[in-house]
Order: C-alpha cells, then sequence, then structure tokens
C-alpha cells in the first residue's frame, strides 16, 4: 500500500502576505467558501487542510497553500490499525 500523506497549515502567514491575500487566494483558487477561509486563516491555530493525498498530490497542494502564503508542512498519515 502506498505511504499516504496529509497537509498541516501551521497558523502562520509568511512575512510579507497580509491574510485577506491568502483568503481570496483560498476562495479563487480552492473554491473554499469565504467563511471558512477567513475561520483557517484568522484563528492562528494548525488546521489539517486535506489528508489522504499521495506523495504527488501533497507536494501539488504544499506547492500551492504556500504560494498562497501560507506555512505548511506534509506529515505522514499513521496507517489505521486494526
Amino acid at each position: 500500500m502506498d505511504e499516504r500523506f496529509r497537509i498541516v497549515f501551521t497558523g502562520e502567514l509568511r512575512g510579507h502576505i497580509q491574510a485577506e491575500e491568502v483568503i481570496a487566494h483560498l476562495v479563487a483558487t480552492f473554491k473554499l467558501p469565504d467563511a471558512k477561509a477567513r475561520t483557517l486563516v484568522l484563528d492562528g491555530n494548525c488546521h489539517v487542510v486535506k489528508k489522504d493525498l499521495d506523495a504527488k498530490s501533497a507536494q501539488r497542494y504544499r506547492s500551492a497553500l504556500e504560494q498562497a502564503g501560507m506555512i505548511v508542512h506534509v506529515e505522514p498519515m499513521t496507517p489505521a490499525t486494526d
């Protein structure tokens, strides 16, 4: 079975990016509802943004979110135990 990954937003934005820019980018690029984008960006907490991704998809999401101004990292998902 292929290793699966999740994307975690640290709650922080890159230094020169304004929160409103990030929110607008999330709404436009990912079709995220404005209220959900605002909560994600403005509450300052860590959030799992996307999960159960293959390595290639995880890197694409990481790149797109970093381009939007978010600080994110890719984490391997722990396999479920029976």
